[in-house]
């Protein structure tokens, strides 16, 4: 059932929210754009994880429109589970970053 909910698209999902979870939420245009996926892609994989309370969506309104807003549920167990993983490795990340090295 986890590999169903936590596809390879989902966590690149979740990795790049935690990686900037000082932004408190995301539009599902830039979302895709940043973890190099298709808008279908994600769509799909938001709804799998609003279904189990582990992002949020809820409209948006902007110069430019209406838009899915996400943010992360950083309350649920599994999020927690999945940032103390990703932790050394957003960690490495930032070093990488701060050291002129492009990661992604």
């Amino acid at each position: 059932m986890l590999d169903k909910i936590f596809t390879p698209t989902a966590l690149k999902l979740i990795e790049f929210m935690i990686s900037y979870e000082q932004i408190e939420y995301f539009s599902m245009t830039r979302l895709a754009r940043e973890i190099d996926v298709s808008l279908t892609a994600l769509s799909q994989t938001c709804a799998k994880l609003a279904e189990y309370d582990i992002i949020t969506m809820r409209p948006g309104k902007t110069d430019e429109g209406m838009i899915k807003i996400l943010s992360i549920n950083y309350s649920d167990k599994a999020v927690d589970s999945i940032m103390r993983g990703f932790g050394p490795l957003i960690t490495f990340k930032e070093h990488l970053n701060q050291r002129g090295l492009r990661t992604k």
